[in-house]
């Protein structure tokens, strides 16, 4: 991960200060319409993933790259047209009513882009992974037995990953990514940033962790003190 200085790291700081005021925005408020709040979120986020990440070792490790502006500006197009024609994609029927040319250029890019953040920001090997059930989509029809699924044209597949509310890269794990889990990952920086956890823990150290089961004693305690503030107990384990 790269280390950004000067002009540049004040920029990226606001850029992602912005999106994090969003999502505290609609956690309050309530969210959008769920390609724009989807939208939204992929629009400030996935090109972060070029900013931060080099693409190879011999990548510059202090600043981005030509390459990585490219690619940071380009996977903000296929968002940006989710979001300006959020309305005539409500009205369109799925799997009746054509796609678009720059629908399919855009998806394409979209889904490329994501693949690539994926190799950067997580490990390469999921990136694969994904790549290799995408692949698996063309490869079906040739394939014998259970393994045979039905023939899929491109316009389809890119808008049952791209168009879709409910499937895809906008679908339900978007939408969870943009609302439940960014507010529990901004609450975990902000604990960070103001040792509040480090406080939790040196306290429920010196309440219980002198007598016996001394460690799952301060398990106990820090627990409860940072259940007290998320009332999630799934997120408090």
């Amino acid at each position: 991960m790269r280390k950004l200085s000067g002009p540049l790291k004040t920029i990226v700081g606001i850029w992602s200060a912005a999106i994090a005021v969003f999502i505290l925005y609609t956690a309050v408020f309530g969210i959008f319409q769920p390609r724009i709040q989807r939208g939204i979120a992929l629009l400030f986020l996935l090109p972060l993933s070029f900013i931060f990440y080099p693409a190879t070792k011999k990548s510059p490790t202090e600043r981005p790259s030509f390459l990585d502006w490219v690619l940071a500006i380009a996977s903000m197009l296929p968002s940006l047209y989710i979001i300006v024609f959020n309305n005539t994609l409500n009205m369109r029927m799925v799997t009746i009513d054509p796609v678009q040319t720059i629908e399919v250029v855009l998806g394409v890019l979209n889904i490329m882009l994501v693949l690539e953040a994926v190799r950067r920001a997580v490990v390469p090997a999921m990136a694969i992974l994904i790549a290799g059930f995408i692949l698996y989509v063309w490869v079906a029809p040739l394939l014998p037995g259970v393994f045979y699924a039905r023939p899929i044209r491109l316009e389809r597949f890119i808008e049952l990953n791209f168009l879709v509310q409910d499937v895809g890269i906008y679908g339900s794990l978007m939408g969870i990514m943009s609302t439940f889990v960014a507010i529990f990952v901004i609450f975990g920086n902000f604990l960070e940033g103001t040792k509040t956890g480090v406080y939790f823990t040196d306290f429920a150290s010196r309440v219980a962790g002198r007598g016996p089961g001394g460690a799952a004693k301060v398990a106990v305690v820090a627990s409860g003190l940072f259940g007290m503030i998320s009332g999630v107990g799934v997120a408090n384990m």
